[in-house]
């Protein structure tokens, strides 16, 4: 997604002007950082990503607890990053995915911040190499479901254009709210501003 990829370069250049966000591989969701001189300077991103307690392989990645000590907007902030990056909507279902069991659990407990509930599910996944199908890691898939997904769209929400496909969903999720509770006038407020670009 190019708003996701011009969100980074921003951020990347704030860090540090040298380094630039460059293709990786034949995949088009393949990129990586560099710019940094080796065996010169030390590289000011991976410093920062030292620093801050982020530097795992997938399965072992984590919230930094700094975060939870944050302010809302910060946190929101986490969590659309997150979302925007490794979550999808279907229908009236949100749902974020990952390899590591902790951070599924962290990003389930960032979002009782906002009062949004979700559950966490385990499942077996693979991967197809020549037709052939090899084992992966188990992936940890977070939901948020029926009126939390409203909840969602409203407080945390998707950046670049995963954010038409959450306001479909949350206008199915104000349906299923209004039937049951008729004429829930700020379950249809959250709708209309997220559909105008003034939610969240």
């Amino acid at each position: 997604d190019e708003t996701i990829l011009d969100v980074l370069r921003y951020a990347i250049e704030g860090i540090d002007p040298r380094l630039k966000v460059r293709p990786r591989g034949r995949s088009r969701f393949g990129y990586v950082v560099s710019g940094g001189r080796r065996g010169g300077k030390e590289n000011a991103l991976m410093t920062l990503v030292r620093r801050w307690n982020i530097d795992h392989p997938a399965h072992e990645k984590r919230i930094p607890p700094r975060m939870f000590r944050s302010s809302n907007d910060i946190v929101a902030l986490v969590l659309r990053g997150l979302f925007s990056t490794d979550g999808s909507v279907y229908d009236d279902k949100v749902e974020f995915c990952s390899t590591s069991p902790g951070l599924a659990r962290d990003v389930q407990n960032a979002l009782l911040r906002f009062g949004i509930h979700a559950i966490v599910r385990q499942r077996p996944s693979h991967y197809t190499i020549d037709g052939a199908r090899h084992k992966a890691k188990d992936s940890h898939r977070l939901l948020i479901l029926g009126k939390d997904g409203l909840a969602f769209a409203s407080y945390v929400g998707f950046g670049g254009r995963k954010t038409a496909a959450l306001v479909r969903a949350a206008g199915i999720a104000a349906r299923a709210l209004d039937r049951v509770a008729d004429g829930d006038e700020v379950a249809l407020d959250r709708i209309r501003g997220i559909s105008e670009g003034t939610g969240y």
